[in-house]
């Protein structure tokens, strides 16, 4: 990265083709920093970019958690694709629960009933 913006967020973003037009302008005027938008219009899906300065952390926290509940009132969801670690915790790293939680959380206990294959690193901190 640079001295200026020492991190890199990356997310990506699903909802309704139609949807597709409301989506992105919110993205490009509610982000809190400089950003790149990556997206075409037939497919419902979208990168965002957010380059990451020491005084805009706190802001890009607050924007994503937005843009997840954003996402989800159209019954489309968020993933962030790279964050840095520290920032993981406060973030909805694999978006928004679904309907099917109950299932991979029984899937998970059977595989892995010790907890040793990666605790607590995907969704609903599994």
């Amino acid at each position: 990265m640079s001295e200026t913006y020492p991190e890199l967020i990356s997310v990506n973003l699903n909802y309704p083709i139609s949807e597709y037009g409301h989506m992105i302008e919110y993205v490009e005027s509610a982000t809190p920093c400089d950003h790149a938008v990556f997206s075409h219009a037939g497919s419902g899906v979208a990168s965002v970019h957010c380059l990451l300065s020491a005084s805009s952390e706190k802001r890009v926290s607050v924007f994503l958690n937005n843009l997840l509940e954003k996402c989800s009132a159209v019954k489309g969801n968020m993933v962030i694709e790279r964050v840095k670690p520290e920032l993981k915790s406060e973030l909805p790293v694999w978006g928004a629960e679904r309907g099917d939680i109950r299932v991979m959380k029984r899937l998970k206990e059977n595989l892995d009933p010790e907890r040793i294959f990666s605790p607590g690193r995907f969704i609903s901190r599994i």
